[in-house]
C-alpha cells in the first residue's frame, strides 16, 4: 500500500498545462519564421544585393568599359550597368530592378582607376 500513496512526478494537469504552453510556443515560432521565408521583397532584395555584387567584382577583374543590361537566372531582376569617365576615374553605377514593375530596388556606385 505504500506503493500507492507515493506521489512522485508530475499531476495530468501539469503535463497537459507544459503541453499547450510548448504547442503555442512552436505555434508562433512557425508563423514567425514562415512570414520571414515567404516575404517576397526580402528575398528580392537579396537576389538584387547578390546579382549587384557579382556585377560589381565582375567589373572589377575584367575592368568592363561598356555600358550593358541583362536579367538574372530565375528573370524577375534586370540589372543596369552604366560606365562613365571623369579625369581618369571610372565611375560604374548598377542598379537592380524588379522585371514586373521597373522599380528599382538598389543602386551602387562606384569608382574605379582606369588604368588604359
Amino acid at each position: 500500500m505504500d506503493l500507492l500513496k507515493k506521489n512522485e512526478g508530475f499531476t495530468i494537469l501539469e503535463t497537459l498545462t507544459s503541453i499547450i504552453i510548448l504547442g503555442l510556443l512552436v505555434g508562433f515560432t512557425i508563423i514567425f519564421f514562415n512570414k520571414i521565408f515567404s516575404n517576397s521583397k526580402i528575398l528580392l532584395r537579396s537576389d538584387a544585393l547578390i546579382l549587384a555584387e557579382q556585377e560589381i567584382e565582375n567589373c572589377k577583374i575584367k575592368m568592363v568599359l561598356q555600358d550593358t543590361s541583362y536579367a538574372n537566372i530565375k528573370g524577375n531582376l534586370i540589372l543596369i550597368r552604366k560606365i562613365t569617365m571623369f579625369n581618369g576615374l571610372r565611375s560604374i553605377e548598377i542598379s537592380v530592378h524588379s522585371k514586373n514593375d521597373n522599380q528599382e530596388i538598389l543602386k551602387f556606385q562606384f569608382f574605379n582607376e582606369n588604368k588604359n
